[in-house]
């Protein structure tokens, strides 16, 4: 009997006493994130502080913040108070806050002022560099439309994430919205294209602006040539649709290439030293895959064929050689040999294809399926998906870098980080809750 009422004493206080942590009844939490503000070439650099403390005013509540700048003060109890960031110098910040039970209320960010000779972190290779913006733009493409997921911030920012422990370590203000980027070859080097029809080329190791120029229309995709010395953007207004190429030395563009009006150009994938190029192109009827060709002194289309109506990524195998084709209302993988542009295969997928990858060996190429939170993994020699691989909500670009795969998720603003070899998650990285994600790139090592 009294084991009895002890079993059922035990049961009572694991089913009615209040939980653990943070979410204990009645208590909750407050987080935030402590920035270093630098005035630069009139231009906002942000970098994260570490060890500085935010604490609740005339209470015991308190942290220190992270490498990332990150603070969080957990178990505080119902009810309104003034959070305190100190700088460690006499200068302090406030804010109201509202601490509700089982919550934990966001303070957003705050900025504290550094002297303008603050030297900016060097930039490590192998490190993320991500644009965000605060809006949707009317004028991209339906690919874009999942990039509408906000989060806590409303800047257009070009943000870099260290490779190991994906912290935010730096944050660049850009005065136009950022839709597409690209590093160069230089470690630092960035190209971002933005809503206004320009290109910015960037040295974030200086935080400075290297040059930037008018495109004739919006960007809808950038690709370089193998060795990064030029850098080909592809674009369309109501007049026509064109790549522009940019001398990567120079920063400065040297080429305009208008092919016949065949349709909208959704991705293109220059090879070699940029002399052929591979595009896709939207017509009314249906959609093209077309050979560019540079032939005395000029581009010419040499070949296009037929593809599917909503053709939006192309990959290159080059051990194979041949190209794959994705299209998203399809739902199919296409393939073509790469010199004659000949209809090898159409494959049925699962979902919807949106961007794309060669993989690092036996074939194997990787495209995100936004519409059912995976990579597939496809065999290059039939185009069957051979694996698939769960990442965060709604999967979109897709980068790699040696043998592993980058695929950033608009819907939770999420990285997942693949074994290209064992085609396994190796994790994911959760950085800041910044506005829409647009597009990232890795910066090269040297």
């Amino acid at each position: 009997m009294r084991k009895l009422f002890l079993f059922l004493a035990l049961i009572t206080i694991m089913f009615f006493s209040p939980q653990a942590g943070f979410c204990q009844q009645g208590k909750g939490g407050v987080r935030g994130v402590v920035k270093g503000m630098l005035i630069k070439n009139g231009k906002i650099i942000y970098t994260r502080l570490p060890n500085i403390k935010a604490s609740l005013e005339f209470t015991k509540y308190s942290a220190q913040t992270g490498e990332d700048g990150r603070f969080e003060i957990p178990e505080v109890p119902e009810g309104s108070y003034t959070l305190v960031i100190e700088d460690g110098k006499g200068g302090k910040d406030t804010k109201n806050v509202d601490v509700r039970a089982g919550k934990m209320f966001n303070s957003g960010s705050t900025p504290i002022l550094l002297p303008p000779d603050t030297q900016t972190p060097a930039i490590e290779p192998g490190s993320i560099v991500a644009v965000f913006s605060d809006k949707q733009d009317s004028r991209l493409y339906k690919r874009d439309a999942p990039m509408l997921k906000k989060g806590d911030t409303s800047t257009n920012s070009m943000v870099v994430y260290k490779p190991d422990t994906g912290k935010v370590y730096l944050e660049v203000v850009i005065e136009e919205k950022p839709l597409l980027v690209l590093c160069g070859k230089k470690p630092g080097e960035v190209y971002v294209a933005t809503d206004q029809n320009n290109l910015e080329i960037w040295d974030l190791n200086k935080t400075e602006k290297i040059n930037s120029f008018s495109l004739h229309s919006i960007p809808s995709h950038m690709a370089w040539n193998e060795d990064k010395s030029k850098l080909f953007i592809s674009f369309c207004n109501d007049n026509f649709c064109g790549i522009i190429r940019v001398d990567a030395e120079k920063h400065e563009p040297d080429i305009v290439i208008v092919p016949p009006p065949l349709g909208v150009i959704t991705c293109i994938l220059p090879t070699g030293n940029g002399e052929t190029i591979y595009a896709l192109m939207i017509g009314k009827q249906d959609g093209r895959v077309v050979i560019i060709r540079k032939k005395d002194g000029k581009y010419i289309v040499e070949k296009n064929q037929k593809a599917g109506k909503d053709s939006r990524t192309i990959t290159l195998l080059k051990s194979k050689n041949k190209i794959l084709v994705g299209n998203t209302q399809g739902k199919s993988i296409q393939s073509f040999d790469d010199r004659s542009l000949k209809p090898l295969f159409n494959q049925p997928l699962e979902g919807e294809p949106i961007y794309s990858v060669e993989g690092l060996r036996d074939g194997k190429a990787y495209f995100t399926l936004p519409d059912r939170d995976v990579v597939a993994v496809i065999d290059g020699n039939t185009g069957r998906q051979i694996e698939q691989i769960h990442t965060g909500k709604v999967p979109w670009a897709i980068k790699r870098i040696k043998s592993r795969i980058i695929a950033a998720n608009a819907a939770d603003r999420t990285f997942t980080i693949i074994d290209g070899i064992l085609d396994k998650v190796e994790k994911t990285i959760q950085p800041e809750d910044f506005e829409v994600l647009r597009d990232f790139d890795i910066i090269p090592e040297q």
